[in-house]
């Protein structure tokens, strides 16, 4: 519901911007992409683990070649477990939306009446006209249920429709590589001043 919560405040800032004749130059893009979120997930979780590991194997061995092998042993294991998670996570939720859209195909189908209620009550809801809302939104998707099924996904769940695109086996993939690269960078960096240390 906080999709939903963050339409309503986008409207509401629209209509400042409406009134004060305009916003200025146009908003930078972010940086995106189809894997961002994994890259990001498993890239930070080995900077911070690969910190923690070289600390306290440093603390307790004076031989750099054990930091190393512990290093890294322990390295490839959490990036293993960190691919085949973010995997199983991404096939969850892939698995989820399409059976909740299921669900509400069959509430479309058999209940069209109460749909097109609760759909104009979310539209009236984020700022819409009675009169708008019924006429030139509702109704009409009554006429596209595959729509209808596509905004009754994002009022009542707050879930966009399932990406067929997406494929979980290349998140794992990504995420597995994004922490077997940072971790390897980090565990360089961290063994080399533990390195001249000890020298």
């Amino acid at each position: 519901m906080s999709d939903i919560g963050g339409g309503s405040s986008s409207i509401r800032l629209l209509r400042e911007v409406e009134e004060e004749g305009g916003s200025g130059e146009r908003p930078k893009e972010p940086w995106k992409g189809e894997y961002v979120k994994s890259i990001v997930y498993g890239g930070l979780d080995a900077i911070i683990t690969c910190f923690s590991l070289i600390s306290s194997i440093s603390a307790s061995t004076s031989s750099s070649v054990t930091v190393l092998v512990l290093g890294f042993a322990n390295l490839v294991a959490d990036a293993i477990s960190m691919g085949l998670g973010d995997y199983v996570s991404a096939r969850t939720e892939q698995d989820v939306i399409i059976k909740e859209r299921r669900v509400t195909e069959w509430d479309v189908i058999n209940h069209i009446d109460t749909e097109q209620s609760q759909l104009l009550t979310h539209f009236q809801a984020l700022g819409m006209d009675y009169n708008d809302a019924t006429l030139k939104v509702v109704n009409i998707f009554k006429k596209y249920k595959d729509i209808m099924v596509d905004q009754r996904m994002v009022a009542d769940k707050g879930m966009l429709p399932a990406d067929e695109e997406v494929t979980p086996w290349k998140n794992g993939l990504v995420t597995f590589t994004s922490f077997m690269l940072f971790g390897i960078n980090s565990i360089a960096l961290l063994h080399h001043p533990h390195t001249l240390h000890k020298q």
